[in-house]
């Protein structure tokens, strides 16, 4: 259990910022919030716990309206589904599995879906770091969003990307694509308001150029806009309390003697202590030795690790664990998705039994009889399947699928009976 008071930094891998999901900008709030509880080192999610007093000054609503409010974002919150694009198709969840109110305490209790975990904890491969200060201040979700985006690409060393316009629109509206379905309003809409408030209010914004598929506009490019340095100003330092280390110093830590016998200021040591991932920290510190010992580096060490940092660059030895690493799950969801469509069938094949024993005894002998002749009208074209079923009867495999229609919802309960035996066996939706 957290209190809000703890940490404000906001960490998620990639993919999930390119996440296909449609929310209010408060719902974006809250999940940021929620984000910045999460400390570098743990494994696993806690209920996390903040005052509703704080939840409404981050909303910016007054007390009175407020707790309608409060529980309109959190209600939506709960059923709110994102969609993550995957090598061989795309996985859907919510973004919360549980929440708690208790006005007498004055708290909320949020908790992100357990599918979450690989998005959000102990990252090794590509991830997007920013402070919720600088996404509080902004009043459009698109301009959060869209920043989010802008970190991920910066934070890899890009300066262009792109994408289609349908990906695009998904991205940023999830199912809600024909909110604004002319490019006209989307870009009125979306884009510009996205744009100016950046370039008013944030480090970074950018511009875009759209390319033609025939006649119709196909494809967005940006070209990402580096704006002043001092853009990003603590903005939300009343209602977001400094960043605190609730155990070791940074001082204490190996990161920082390492960084110490590397040459980095002290300050600039701590600063990048409480911006990173320890275990972010540690695979761009043993970059930066191994290039000095290979007398590649002909700037600052302090210069080199700052841009190693912000791009996150890897050795060869880095890159090949995270080649591994994604050949592992890469194999190990093959193996999932096979054990899957192999257990879907056997329970398809059960229910089918079941369904099929349950009809015929619910059935007088005469109605097997006529139930039987029918079957064996349908079938008489096809000698070798109509011998088998005057030979066994109605409970011949064959006899199955010329009378399943008599079944009632058949389709409907065996969908749902296979379902819950694939939960029961692990595989959530």
């Amino acid at each position: 259990m957290k209190d809000f008071d703890k940490k404000y930094l906001i960490t998620q891998a990639n993919s999930l910022v390119e996440a296909r999901y449609g929310i209010t900008k408060n719902e974006q709030l809250i999940l940021c919030a929620m984000m910045s509880f999460i400390n570098p080192d743990d494994s696993d999610f806690l209920t996390y716990r903040t005052s509703i007093t704080q939840f409404l000054n981050l909303l910016g609503v007054d007390r009175k309206s407020g707790k309608r409010e409060m529980e309109n974002v959190v209600k939506r919150l709960l059923s709110r589904v994102l969609q993550i694009e995957t090598e061989h198709g795309w996985k859907m969840f919510q973004w919360v599995s549980y929440a708690e109110v208790n006005t007498e305490e004055d708290s909320l209790l949020l908790r992100f879906h357990h599918e979450l975990k690989p998005y959000l904890l102990e990252l090794n491969g590509r991830f997007t770091r920013l402070k919720l200060q600088e996404v509080v201040k902004l009043k459009s979700v698109y301009s959060i969003r869209m920043y989010q985006i802008l970190k991920d690409y910066y934070g890899q060393g890009q300066q262009k990307f792109s994408y289609s316009l349908e990906d695009y629109r998904q991205i940023l509206l999830g199912s809600k694509t024909k909110k604004y379905p002319s490019f006209k309003y989307f870009r009125m809409k979306v884009l510009n308001v996205a744009q100016r408030e950046l370039n008013e209010k944030s480090n970074l914004s950018f511009t875009f150029t759209t390319i033609r598929v025939g006649r119709k506009i196909g494809r967005i490019e940006f070209q990402i806009v580096q704006l002043r340095q001092d853009a990003v100003q603590d903005t939300a330092q009343d209602s977001l309390p400094q960043i605190s280390f609730d155990q070791v110093a940074p001082e204490e830590t190996i990161e920082y003697q390492e960084m110490m016998e590397l040459g980095i200021q002290p300050a600039q040591a701590i600063s990048w202590l409480k911006e990173c991932n320890n275990q972010y920290l540690r695979e761009k510190i043993s970059f930066i030795k191994e290039e000095r010992a290979q007398g590649r580096i002909k700037s600052s060490v302090s210069g080199f690790l700052a841009a190693a940092i912000n791009g996150n660059y890897k050795n060869e030895q880095q890159l090949e664990k995270e080649r591994q690493e994604k050949e592992r799950q890469r194999r190990q969801e093959d193996e999932r998705r096979k054990k899957k469509k192999q257990l879907t069938n056997n329970f398809s094949v059960e229910f089918e039994k079941q369904a099929k024993e349950k009809f015929l005894d619910s059935l007088s002998e005469d109605e097997q009889q006529l139930l039987l002749e029918d079957v064996l009208e349908k079938t008489s074209l096809i000698s070798i399947i109509w011998n088998k079923i005057k030979e066994d009867g109605l409970h011949s495999p064959f006899a199955f699928g010329y009378f399943v229609d008599k079944i009632a919802n058949f389709k409907e309960d065996k969908a749902r009976y296979v379902a819950e035996k694939l939960k029961e066996a692990g595989f959530v939706e």
